[in-house]
């Protein structure tokens, strides 16, 4: 029996949001995850973890970090000697240096010292990415794309940056005009195909995709981001066919054999479905989105002790999931443990009502008036 086509509300349960909505950009962004795009898209800053402990003569003289510098411009500063090229050159070592709360504050000095300074903005907005904080990020880009509104890497920044916090038609129209500057840039079309997933223009990123597979027929993240959006439109057999070029290419993309295991549901194979889910999470056992999927499907299947351990795995490696905590709050409902499906369902309305607080923030980025 021929399934039915899924909308991306559907999807959703299937295909863990984060996957539907930003993994087209963020498995090209992170090379422990997939195979590396032949450096198709790269994040404008250095995704490492500059304070991670690397050891006392790591920490003590970084890569290309100057002490003697740095201490001499210390203490210029501490003498009074206060100038715009004398903080960016402090942030400058700072950030080579792994300090990053002071490259932050030296740069903030720049900028409140010569506020056109539209590299400085930038370095601001790359420095709130490493610190994980995208909404601070976006704050510094909106200014920045301000300051030079026609700049392609700065639409582009933005552009990414708004796709990863659900702001969907900001990062279209940004990413799009980023793509009419720079038409021949791979990466910059890789990431609007992406911005047109999230926003369900699946007819619109096809082409895109087809494009960059022309140049690139074997790439592993490629054939997965086909496959996956051949998916959302419910052509299963066609996305089967990107998502086995994709392991071929890379054994190690755990997020195909995760779609693979979805089309299988689709198609009313729930014994392979499971059985693929289950070879994903042995294969990767920190990917939660395969516990979810794997849950939710042994629910069905009315085996709830297998479902109860794959669920609460999902939880604890994304407490944030919504999908996760709902899926044990069924579970809990169905066997008769009703308390906990209560906590489970607030878990869920709490989440959302998070979720709502952090996007009427994100919009306030983007319109302050």
């Amino acid at each position: 029996m021929r399934a039915k086509p899924v909308s991306l509300t559907t999807a959703g349960n299937r295909a863990n949001r984060w996957l539907v909505r930003s993994t087209l950009i963020l498995l090209a962004l992170c090379p422990a995850r997939c195979q590396a795009f032949a450096g198709l898209v790269q994040k404008s800053t250095d995704l490492r973890n500059v304070d991670e402990p690397q050891g006392a003569e790591k920490q003590a003289r970084p890569p290309g970090f100057d002490a003697h510098s740095l201490e001499a411009l210390e203490k210029a500063k501490n003498d009074g000697q206060v100038s715009f090229e004398l903080a960016v050159e402090l942030a400058k070592l700072y950030v080579k240096k792994g300090d990053l709360t002071e490259a932050f504050n030296s740069y903030e000095a720049a900028t409140a010292l010569r506020p056109e300074c539209v590299d400085c903005v930038r370095e601001l907005a790359k420095i709130a990415e490493q610190q994980k904080d995208p909404e601070k990020a976006l704050a510094y880009l909106v200014k920045a794309k301000k300051l030079q509104p026609e700049n392609a890497e700065i639409l582009f920044e933005f552009g990414k940056t708004c796709l990863e916090l659900d702001l969907y038609d900001d990062a279209l129209s940004a990413l799009k005009r980023a793509v009419q500057l720079r038409p021949g840039s791979d990466s910059y079309t890789y990431v609007l195909a992406s911005a047109h997933v999230s926003q369900r223009q699946y007819d619109a990123a096809v082409p895109l995709f087809q494009t960059l597979l022309k140049k690139h027929a074997d790439d592993s993240v490629l054939n997965y981001a086909m496959g996956s959006v051949l998916f959302l439109q419910a052509k299963f057999d066609q996305a089967a066919v990107h998502l086995h070029k994709s392991i071929q290419a890379n054994p190690n993309q755990t997020a195909s054999y995760y779609y693979l295991g979805l089309i299988a549901e689709e198609k009313g194979q729930s014994g392979e479905a499971i059985a693929r889910l289950a070879g994903v999470v042995k294969r990767d056992p920190e990917y939660s989105p395969a516990y979810e999927a794997l849950g939710r499907m042994l629910v069905k299947e009315q085996k709830y002790p297998e479902a109860e351990e794959a669920l609460r795995k999902a939880v604890l490696l994304s407490p944030g999931s919504v999908k996760a905590h709902y899926q044990l709050g069924i579970l809990f409902g169905r066997t008769g443990r009703q308390e906990d499906a209560e906590k489970e369902i607030e878990t869920v309305r709490e989440l959302n009502a998070e979720e709502q607080k952090r996007a009427g923030t994100r919009l306030h980025i983007l319109s302050p008036q």
